[in-house]
């Protein structure tokens, strides 16, 4: 995972880079996902709370894992959290 940007109440990381212009569900079988642009899909886990979003540009194929209420630091990996899912 690349460098983390602190920001107050927040943690933002680069997540994993998914192929430019494809469907964004072949590529993540875990999240759920809103279409907010053209270009901008936020992914999030189910239930009543959501302690992170992905935000995926699916043009680009670029993404950003914004944690929710933080202290500046990840709590939550997202990537892993999927990963540990399907196994």
């Amino acid at each position: 995972m690349e460098e983390q940007a602190p920001f107050s109440g927040f943690a933002v990381q680069q997540y994993k880079e998914f192929e430019p212009g494809s469907n964004v569900f072949h590529q993540d079988l875990f999240h759920m996902g809103t279409r907010v642009a053209k270009n901008l899909m936020v992914l999030h886990r189910g239930g009543d709370t959501v302690p992170y979003v992905i935000l995926v540009n699916s043009q680009t194929g670029k993404v950003l894992q914004v944690e929710l209420e933080s202290d500046g630091h990840l709590a939550v990996d997202a990537e892993e959290t999927a990963e540990e899912t399907a196994n």
